[in-house]
């Protein structure tokens, strides 16, 4: 069945249930009971640390039509440019985590996460379809169903699915690209005396593509000749990837003592299972005898010198049982945990890990505006995180220290055209940054000055290969997240400034996102919406190359991507419960040139025409 068949279907099943239930949701004066303030949202992180705030269902406009908004990561991504292809911060980041990690994370974007889900409490069956559709075709689809069993017992179901068709080397119009699937199931259940709380979730994602490897220059092409997209030559012709993961989580909490005294456990499994192959090598090789050799790939066979078939497979368990408690002025936990992992056919010999960490937190709050926390957690007995974090009235102020290991893919790698085992340091990092926060007059806004600092920072290197950089890696960002609204005018700003003198991290001076437009009633108040134009600008800089075959980024000094403005003028309304939007995406293709790249020899996206559709039922 297509995926616009499954979309179909979805939306009549959920169109069937409002039908279903509608003899229940009026009274005799047909006045609508459910509305989105009766269907409200609570997070489990919050609820474990004592705030069982519930919030109404996020019916708004803003960000709907902007593609930051899209995924689970909100912030700047480096991409190739085609939804559902491999992505990285473009700003260097601490890991989430101590401990081992597999270190294979290009599509992390577009999956679901435990710790990022929203459950419901709902006096109502609630379902909620979202579709968004471009003319090149780009496409998101996600349908979730959510409904309270019983009062104190709510469950829960979604489906997710990304797609997208070559914008390069296509030898048809409609030529697939990427086809992601995800599903969530979650339920939260809670005793008739609210004293045990039960959080569930199964999570999965199979994520499928085919990798094009970036535009293959003839010979004598220029960067202008480079924008011919589907006519265009691509490195591989043949080449698919493939990441598919499963996560299982139960989170538990009894209070033993009100508030003051709650004991939790936490059980998660997840598996990682990741996969690229090229079929054909032939039409890689150029020279004969002696001379002969790779083009493209790394000129190394380790396993076959006809085609390329690399895995990985990696599982974790992870247990963690604590204390925890709070009142109105403080909250405190502490934790015993054990992670025991296993990782296949990412090197020659499998491996296993048993790794245990001790943790804790604490907080002390007079209130929403002035209140202090601490964190930590260490592994035995070498790894370790902590940070401090002060806020008062509109100042702001955080430190964090982590002391980790490499991940998995950094230290031990056997494929078919790389191999390594290396024996690295762990790395320090250490991040400082401080922030003023507020409203004054029109504005709202917040200003970040950060500086982040790496001792024995691992990175790929030109050749594609792990290495270790003896000197410290600094970068430091001022970032502004600015709104400004005069009636029904509004301008948004997200911008960030950096500054770095590190060899080994590449980042663009500038980056910016800046949305102009005017929200109100359209069309003699017959709609409510908003209309505008979104721009966003990255300055020039050596971005890094992508390896499709290690599934990473990797340093590169010959190819600037430019500077380049992006323009997508767009119409956002508001009906009831029916968010819509219209949008021309890079409007201004050819005003400024034939097109940008976002990664090395990969193209950023042409103009394209993109419909969004948002209709929540509440019945």
């Amino acid at each position: 069945m297509n995926f616009k068949n499954k979309a179909f279907l979805l939306a009549v099943f959920g169109f069937g249930l409002h039908l279903n239930t509608q003899a229940q949701i009026t009274n005799d004066t047909t006045v609508q009971l459910y509305s989105p303030r009766t269907t409200r949202v609570f997070y489990e992180k919050a609820f474990f640390r004592g705030n069982y705030e519930e919030l109404p269902v996020d019916t708004s406009l803003t960000n709907f039509a902007s593609s930051l908004y899209w995924f689970s990561d909100t912030t700047f991504q480096q991409t190739l440019d085609n939804v559902g292809l491999a992505t990285k911060p473009i700003f260097p980041r601490l890991p989430n985590r101590i401990g081992v990690r597999l270190g294979r994370n290009v599509y992390d974007t577009y999956g679901y996460y435990s710790d990022e889900l929203a459950y419901f409490n709902t006096r109502s069956p609630y379902t909620k379809l979202k579709y968004i559709q471009g003319s090149l075709g780009e496409g998101i689809f996600e349908a979730e169903f959510s409904r309270n069993i019983k009062p104190w017992w709510n469950a829960g179901i979604a489906y997710h699915r990304v797609s997208s068709n070559k914008q390069i080397g296509s030898t048809v119009r409609r030529d697939p690209q990427v086809d992601n699937n995800g599903v969530k199931i979650y339920t939260h259940l809670q005793s008739t005396n609210n004293r045990y709380h039960l959080f569930a979730n199964y999570l999965h994602m199979n994520h499928q593509l085919t990798e094009s490897g970036g535009v293959r220059p003839e010979p004598g092409d220029t960067r202008g000749d480079l924008f011919d997209f589907q006519s265009e030559r691509t490195w591989l012709t043949q080449a698919t990837a493939r990441d598919v993961r499963h996560s299982f989580h139960i989170g538990q909490t009894y209070a033993l003592v009100g508030d003051w005294v709650k004991l939790f456990y936490n059980f998660d499994e997840r598996k990682q299972s990741n996969r690229f192959d090229d079929l054909s090598l032939a039409d890689k090789y150029i020279g004969t005898g002696r001379e002969k050799r790779l083009i493209f790939y790394p000129n190394e066979i380790n396993k076959d010198s006809t085609q390329t078939r690399n895995r990985s497979i990696y599982n974790e368990i992870e247990n963690t049982a604590g204390i925890t408690g709070n009142q109105k002025l403080f909250f405190y936990s502490a934790y015993l945990k054990n992670r025991s992992a296993k990782v296949e056919r990412l090197s020659l010999n499998n491996r296993r890990f048993n790794q245990t960490f001790v943790g804790g937190e604490a907080e002390l709050k007079v209130n929403e505006k002035i209140n202090t926390a601490v964190r930590a957690e260490y592994k035995l007995t070498d790894e370790y995180f902590a940070q401090a974090e002060v806020h008062f009235l509109f100042l702001g102020g955080q430190y964090t220290r982590m002391l980790y290991a490499p991940d998995l893919m950094q230290q031990e790698y056997f494929g078919n055209h790389r191999k390594w085992k290396n024996n690295f340091n762990n790395i320090s990092g250490d991040r400082v940054a401080v922030w003023l926060q507020g409203k004054l007059w029109k504005n709202t806004g917040r200003l970040e000055l950060a500086n982040l600092s790496l001792n024995n920072y691992v990175f790929y290197n030109q050749e594609q290969l792990p290495q270790q950089a003896s000197e410290t890696q600094r970068v430091s960002t001022i970032t502004l997240d600015h709104k400004f609204n005069l009636g029904k005018l509004h301008w948004d700003n997200l911008a960030v400034y950096a500054n770095t003198d590190a060899e080994f991290i590449r980042v663009p001076e500038w980056m910016v996102n800046s949305k102009l437009y005017y929200q109100g009633f359209i069309l003699k108040k017959a709609l409510y919406g908003q209309i505008g134009v979104e721009a966003t600008f990255r300055s020039e800089y050596l971005a890094d190359a992508y390896s499709p075959n290690l599934q990473q980024f990797y340093l590169q000094d010959q190819f600037r991507v430019e500077n380049y403005v992006i323009l997508d003028p767009f119409l956002s309304v508001d009906i009831k419960t029916i968010n819509i939007f219209l949008k021309l995406a890079h409007a201004n293709q050819g005003l400024s040139g034939p097109g940008y790249f976002t990664t090395p020899y990969y193209p950023g996206m042409r103009r394209s025409f993109i419909f969004g559709i948002k209709w929540m039922f509440f019945d």
